[in-house]
């Protein structure tokens, strides 16, 4: 990872300096994040996580950043990871998985793993399969969101 991309931050404690660096993993500032197992979901305003291109959207798997298929452009305010089965209608593969990463925000588009964009508002997911590999799935887009503007949150009460 280029130098320029890691901020030393320093202090002064005691009449001794301490410096620590700064976004040295990700390329600029996390705005949301989400888990499940082993993996780590970081999402915000970056295009280098752990030395490797992403955009905007990262996963933390077995101690190496990776790609989330292409990633997104638009700004991003909530990740959730979800192992509810929505009704296959609200989606328009209707894929049903248990480990979906749903991405909330004012979405521009979401990139596919060959690199052409879908263009999209508010709300998009990932199904991925168990390893949570790269490659391992594809964004799906909420059906009926068009003209709706950004999703602030992402929220799914439990059923009985």
């Amino acid at each position: 990872m280029a130098d320029e991309e890691c901020q030393r931050q320093c202090k002064q404690i005691n009449g001794e300096h301490i410096c620590q660096e700064r976004n040295c993993e990700l390329g600029g500032p996390v705005m949301a994040l989400a888990s499940t197992g082993a993996s780590l979901f970081a999402a915000g305003v970056f295009e280098v996580a752990g030395g490797h291109p992403v955009k905007n959207l990262a996963q933390y798997f077995g101690g190496i950043w990776k790609p989330v298929l292409g990633g997104v452009t638009g700004s991003i305010f909530d990740l959730k990871v979800f192992s509810l089965t929505p009704p296959s209608s609200y989606f328009e593969s209707g894929v049903q998985d248990f480990e979906c990463l749903y991405v909330a925000g004012d979405l521009e588009s979401v990139i596919h793993e060959d690199g052409t964009a879908q263009p999209l508002q508010g709300l998009a997911r990932v199904c991925l399969e168990v390893d949570l590999g790269p490659g391992s799935g594809k964004w799906e887009v909420i059906v009926g969101m068009e003209g709706l503007g950004p999703v602030l949150a992402v929220h799914v009460a439990g059923t009985v």
